[in-house]
């Protein structure tokens, strides 16, 4: 298995929203882990057919291991956490632990969250940090799924979780044509 991700919610809520999360999280050569704080954060999303708000539980992927819980465990984490909540400005608990995680046991992180990326890259610029997009990207390339299918999973994860990338974004025209 190639490199540890910590998954912030805004990433986990795209991928719960492509109706295809089991197969994206295994189906990519990385093991994803998630933090309580991120858990209590990932509760609602829009219903595929409906269009209603729907609570949504990360405890199947969980159970199952495709995701695995990870908490912050030395003093050095902890003291972590508190540096990258108030210090660093983070406002999202979720935010904060993924990257105090992240920072010590060298965890890629998945976020999409521009202001958190910034931060994280003034101060840390070691951090790995990839997004929906890549994730996606390396799924579509490693399993060969069609255009067609993309094009679905793209549009569900629009609706559902409103998250397309920027304009600026350098993965856009995938995302506008996700052709691999």
């Amino acid at each position: 298995m190639g490199q540890i991700i910590i998954t912030d919610a805004s990433v986990l809520l795209n991928i719960l929203a492509s109706g295809k999360a089991g197969e994206i999280l295994q189906g990519v050569d990385q093991q994803f882990v998630v933090c309580p704080s991120v858990v209590n954060e990932v509760k609602l999303l829009k219903d595929q057919t409906t269009g209603e708000v729907i609570p949504v539980s990360l405890a199947p992927f969980i159970d199952s291991g495709v995701l695995q819980l990870v908490e912050p465990e030395t003093d050095e984490e902890f003291d972590l956490l508190v540096q990258w909540t108030s210090d660093f400005g983070l406002g999202g608990d979720g935010e904060a632990m993924c990257f105090a995680l992240a920072q010590p046991r060298h965890y890629s992180v998945a976020i999409d969250d521009r202001r958190a990326i910034g931060r994280a890259e003034r101060f840390y610029p070691d951090f790995t940090i990839i997004g929906t997009t890549s994730i996606l990207i390396q799924w579509q390339k490693l399993n060969q799924i069609p255009r067609n299918i993309m094009e679905t999973i793209l549009k569900s994860i629009t609706e559902r979780a409103r998250y397309t990338p920027s304009k600026n974004h350098p993965d856009k025209s995938w995302w506008d044509s996700p052709d691999y």
